[in-house]
């Protein structure tokens, strides 16, 4: 192959990137004359050689070249040595002191005359754009991204071409690093081409395909539509493939008797694949090790098209002529450290691995503070069982050697054993741990590809436990069989796969019911069917614990206060000491999901008095872990860890400073508050309590005889039929369709609609009741809207009499069930119908005083700590179980004066609009509060009830209105925490679009998207279910859009949007359009035109 044909770009295309340059030149005033593309060289006449790009020096055209460019096909690597080498000619002919060599995605900068080897001479490496085909340059969102990355690529070199920057080389260890990023960009797109048309004609590697996805725990792709989740994939490969070849060759360093990598003569896909897997093999077999690397997956069984072979070959060569043994093993450590980019893990499945600090750093405080409590001795055997990319036990490698500087390699990952169902984890958990010593030979981290609840735990650490598949071998060679065991561990650590594991329920047949025969064979244990699948981690986890082992777990904190979290509490209770239960007041730890977190530390105990007895801390910090832990180096932080647990562990009763709160509490107490004597089982209490509620809380326990609000009042839930559409309505809807009033009852549903606790002062909708039959309902224009409501909802079709509703009495009492930063308990005056919010139902003496109390500051208090905060959203949610278990003054037992003057208070109350907690209470900070700023009617008000009927002196009553600014203010400030170090320009349009929606509760606009489509060819109808909150998620596992609690798989982000938008103006039966430009164009049009 000739030098001048291989990677070759058009000249229309070279034409296009000259253009953009000799604009940025002119836009930016640069010392450069002009860009010429196509500059002839001094040769031979009948072959003659030109430079692609060269840019001229002011003053200098065709005379003095400041730097010559040479362009490349994407898939083509820039530090290619032959591309290199033939620039360098280039620019020594013109002179010129610089080169630079692109694949129009990135941009290498050498130096023309440094007196070092060539490759040496390396200065820059740039990003200039994301382009996978050449042709795409002739899109102006594509050409509007080089431009960006040109121009950042043009003023830096200005400032090096002028002196003004002097560039060191590029270090080894990122020279690497761009080289293998660069393997990845540049073949992406062909191999993701290459799977989607091995997926659309070989209905084999379809099924093996998809069959792969849903073993990973993913939702498989259904047609080529789904373009994200095959590029995906692809990328997967890719980093798999790069880093096996940098292991291999890491390896080689070790075992010389490897051959050299030698793929020149292979022609095709096909023929090169086999190539390089004999190569693998042999690393197995010289080594003994490493089957989880070099072993084959289905991923390896992804085509390689021809079209890529020539530029991986090239890759592999260049790659093949370094010498590692000069490198060192710190940086071929950095080389594996640094390949994956951080926000590319992300994208790949690695969700939690640190915290993002202040200064943009990343560091694993959160794994630190669990193996902190966990790993207590050197010597300490770990379990991950769902490893990911080995966060945690990289973490503990780190710990044990703290514990035992002399502690060597092999004996440390002796000691690490690590499970993950998916294998691009397990290969990246055993390339980190190796990594940590490249020097020695015996360098196996026990990472098990598996199912992590098909792998037993060995009854003793000297038996081999019976596996599950192959008599539970890990087979490492093809002739060879290796024995694997797990013993009792001292520790079982990390956060379970929270997504990728339960969407295995929707595409592995009785996957739930596996794990509940699991846990049942495992302990006797049954859990509630609404468990999460975290709770069956944990538990199974447990198994593997020695007596007196500890699991630190990372999960959603919605089992302290959920009535389906007393499995969990149960079982703790029973069969471990509860060490801690941490949360963070000022933080979340899980950066993209809707979630709060609790750190679950517990040891396992078989002696029941050393359980009763136990102290456990329920721990709030008060202080992001950044300002607790130091990061100055590994020592320190240890150091710092370590008084952190120690505090905690040693606290056996209240505690609090400016960084942490404790609050202890015996275990025989809490299984006391849990156990109902009556039904003779434990039913659960709210733990969350004792982590949130301030002390001032507990106080006011103290002061009353109670009862919980569900044992004297009947609590209950609105309606909740669906589609809440199709039942409540407003009066553009009814008038639309002429519906009679005679099946239309008031119904309040809007949480943000609750302005005045009088029923009859805020806006309602009218819910549609009517217990007719069709035949009943002939000659009515009710009949007309069922039928609409039908063709907009196609599955009402399939329900008998949907639209028949039950009736029920009006209650006296409302308690809305999603409050955010106004807090108000309706009286309903006019016996209005709720939906999908809470009623209590009192005798009508009592209503007012009862309805007064629970609009007292004090029970706004009680709310926030009952409440769910789980959501991670800033929303509190106080659903009926809740509500029940709210501590309550009986007020049939207050004597009358009292009650008239709470009804009386409850009437000034009413005549204004109750404002945002804030307001209400006049602060925005417990410090700024005082008596005085308190707006009057409502201090009228708490002085019943806290100063006169609870005997709270002033300073508690304060104490009361610090903890309910404190506590809504930590709601949604914590809410916020997330995105604080992401800097927002301008206004989010399509944001703001949902906020007025739901702000105003906006019906189905009927045009979105219909009036758009015109003649365009539609490639699917979409169903989308009905619900009121809609977002998009972005997973490994593909682009989502979430309507309430359903999930909707979708090909595309431009899809998702699309969808979105569709959802949100009420469309069920959605037409995709062919063209993703022409649908993007909609989703973009549509967006301006309604805001």
């Amino acid at each position: 192959m000739k030098m001048s044909s291989f990677g070759y770009v058009e000249n229309s295309v070279r034409q296009i990137i000259v253009e953009i340059i000799n604009e940025i030149i002119k836009e930016e005033n640069l010392p450069f004359e002009r860009a010429d593309s196509d500059v002839k060289l001094e040769g031979p006449k009948k072959s003659p050689n030109f430079a692609d790009i060269v840019l001229w020096k002011k003053g200098g055209v065709l005379q003095q070249a400041a730097l010559v460019i040479e362009l490349k096909q994407p898939m083509y690597n820039p530090f290619d040595e032959e591309i290199v080498e033939k620039t360098f000619v280039y620019a020594a002919k013109l002179g010129a002191p610089y080169f630079a060599t692109s694949n129009m995605q990135n941009i290498a900068l050498f130096s023309s005359s440094e007196n070092v080897p060539l490759m040496d001479r390396r200065k820059g490496f740039y990003k200039i754009s994301s382009i996978a085909r050449p042709s795409d340059l002739r899109r102006e969102d594509v050409k509007k991204e080089m431009k960006n990355g040109l121009r950042n690529f043009l003023l830096k070199f200005t400032e090096i071409y002028s002196g003004k920057q002097v560039l060191p080389t590029i270090p080894v260890d990122e020279f690497f690093v761009y080289t293998l990023r660069t393997l990845v960009d540049s073949l992406s797109t062909p191999l993701t081409d290459a799977i989607i048309k091995a997926f659309n004609t070989d209905a084999v590697f379809k099924r093996g395909f998809q069959n792969w996805f849903v073993e990973q725990g993913w939702t498989p792709p259904l047609n080529e539509r789904y373009y994200d989740d095959f590029n995906r994939s692809a990328r997967q490969y890719l980093y798999l493939l790069a880093n096996k070849l940098m292991f291999y060759l890491v390896l080689k360093t070790h075992v010389p008797d490897l051959p050299d990598l030698s793929v020149g003569k292979t022609k095709d896909g096909e023929s090169l694949k086999k190539a390089l897997q004999r190569y693998f093999e042999k690393a197995e077999g010289l080594s003994g090790d490493y089957e989880t690397i070099f072993g084959i997956n289905f991923i390896e069984k992804f085509p390689i098209p021809d079209e890529i072979v020539d530029p991986l070959k090239r890759f592999i060569k260049n790659l093949s002529k370094y010498d590692l043994k000069r490198i060192g093993y710190a940086d071929l450590g950095k080389i594996f450290d640094k390949l994956i980019p951080v926000e590319e893990r992300h994208k790949l499945g690695q969700y939690f691995t640190s915290q993002k600090h202040a200064d943009g750093t990343y560091w694993s405080d959160v794994v630190d503070l669990i193996i902190g409590f966990t790993v207590k001795s050197p010597d300490a055997i770990v379990l991950d069982g769902a490893v990911g990319a080995g966060t945690f036990l990289i973490r503990a490698y780190a710990r044990m050697k703290h514990l035992n500087p002399y502690l060597s390699h092999e004996e440390i990952i002796s000691r690490l054993f690590g499970v993950d169902i998916a294998k691009f984890p397990a290969l990246l958990s055993m390339i980190n741990l190796a990594i940590r010593d490249l020097s020695v030979k015996e360098n196996y981290p026990i990472i098990i590809n598996e199912d992590f609840f098909n792998v037993e735990p060995s009854v003793n650490s000297n038996t081999i436990g019976k596996w599950v598949d192959i008599n539970q071998r890990l087979s490492l060679l093809a002739k060879k069989e290796k024995k694997i065991s797990i013993p009792p561990v001292d520790a079982f650590v990390g956060n379970p796969p929270y997504t990728r594991q339960e969407e295995m329920e929707e595409y592995i047949a009785e996957y739930k019911n596996k794990l509940v025969q699991k846990i049942e064979s495992e302990w006797g244990f049954s859990l509630g069917k609404r468990s999460s699948i975290y709770v069956y981690f944990m538990l199974h986890g447990i198994k593997f614990l020695k007596e007196g082992g500890r699991i630190g777990y990372i999960t959603s904190n919605s089992w302290l206060d959920v009535d389906y979290g007393k499995y969990l509490q149960e079982f703790l209770l029973k069969n471990t000491k509860i060490i801690a239960l941490i949360e963070s007041k000022v933080e979340r730890w899980f950066e993209d999901a809707d979630i709060n977190t609790v750190i679950t530390i517990a040891e396992k105990c078989n002696n029941e008095d050393e359980r009763n007895n136990n102290v456990v801390k329920f721990v709030q910090l008060k202080k992001r872990l950044e300002d607790i832990i130091p990061t100055t180096n590994e020592n320190q932080r240890w150091k710092a860890i370590d008084e952190l647990t120690k505090l905690i562990e040693n606290a056996n009763e209240y505690y609090e400073d400016d960084r942490i709160r404790i609050f202890a509490k015996t275990q025989k107490e809490l299984w006391d508050e849990g156990y109902e004597k009556g039904a003779r089982e434990y039913v659960g209490s709210k733990w969350g309590k004792y982590i949130r509620a301030p002390d001032i809380f507990f106080k006011t326990l103290n002061k009353i005889q109670y009862q919980p609000l569900g044992q004297i009042y009947q609590v209950r839930k609105g309606y909740m039929k669906t589609p809440y559409k199709a039942f409540c309505l407003d009066q553009k809807t009814i008038n639309s369709y002429k519906i009679e009033n005679k099946f239309l009852k008031p119904v309040f549903s809007i949480a943000k609609n609750a302005r005045y606790i009088n029923m009859s002062n805020n806006s309602l909708e009218k819910l549609l009741v009517c217990n007719k039959s069709l035949n009943e309902l002939k000659g009515t224009h009710l009949l007309n809207y069922i039928k609409s409501i039908e063709e907009m909802y196609p599955s009402l079709k399939r329900q008998k009499n949907w639209w028949q509703l039950k009736t029920k009495e009006p209650a006296q009492i409302v308690v809305i069930r999603t409050p955010f930063d106004r807090h108000i308990v309706m009286l309903n005056d006019i016996g209005a119908y709720v939906y999908d919010h809470n009623e209590i139902i009192v005798d009508n003496e009592d209503a007012k005083s009862l309805c007064a109390i629970l609009n007292s500051t004090l029970y706004i208090l009680y709310r926030e700590i009952f409440g769910r905060t789980s959501l991670g959203l800033g929303t509190l949610k106080l659903e009926k179980v809740d509500l029940e278990k709210i501590p309550i003054i009986n007020v049939k037992k207050l004597p009358n004066d009292i009650k008239r003057r709470l009804e009386n208070s409850l009437d000034e109350l009413s005549k204004r609009e109750i404002k945002k907690i804030f307001e209400e209470i006049g602060a925005n900070t417990p410090e700024e509060v005082s008596l005085e700023k308190i707006k009057p009617d409502r201090r009228e008000l708490d002085k019943i009830v806290m100063g006169e009927i609870l005997g709270l002196s002033e300073e508690e009553q304060l104490e009361v209105y610090r903890a309910v600014i404190d506590l809504v203010k930590t709601r949604i400030e914590k809410a916020k925490s997330v995105k604080r170090n992401e800097k927002k320009k301008g206004i989010n349009l399509e944001q703001l679009a949902e906020d007025i929606i739901k702000e105003i509760n906006l019906k189905p606009l009927p045009n979105f998207p219909d009036d758009y489509l015109n003649d365009l060819e539609i490639a699917e109808t979409k169903n989308l279910p009905s619900g009121r909150k809609v977002t998009i998620e972005n997973t490994l596992e593909g682009t989502w859009l979430n309507i309430d609690e359903k999930r909707i798989k979708c090909s595309s982000m431009e899809e998702a949007k699309y969808l979105r938008w569709a959802a949100l103006t009420g469309k069920t039966k959605v037409p995709i359009p062919s063209d993703t430009q022409k649908m993007v164009h909609i989703t973009q049009t549509f967006t301006k035109e309604y805001n």
